[in-house]
């Protein structure tokens, strides 16, 4: 198994798959949620958590926050 270990703030240590993706649409975070992020169509960004339809991502710039699973497609390197 090819898995890299990490650990959370404060959680125990887990496993996971980072992988990149790339937006296939734009999408606007909703002002209200500070835990969404922005998103450019065509934009490739590290994928940290796909276990829900809110995938956590890691932008370029280093921004942490989460995206529409469906606005983003898994890309092999």
């Amino acid at each position: 198994l090819n898995q890299s270990t990490v650990s959370g703030k404060g959680a125990e240590t887990t496993t996971s798959i980072v992988y990149k993706a790339r937006a296939l649409y734009p999408y606007d975070a909703n002002p209200d949620d500070p835990n969404e992020v922005s998103i450019a169509k065509e934009e490739v960004m590290l994928v940290i958590d796909d276990s829900g339809k809110w995938w956590q991502v890691k932008k370029e710039d280093g921004s942490v926050g989460i995206a529409p699973s469906n606005y983003l497609a898994r890309i092999s390197s």
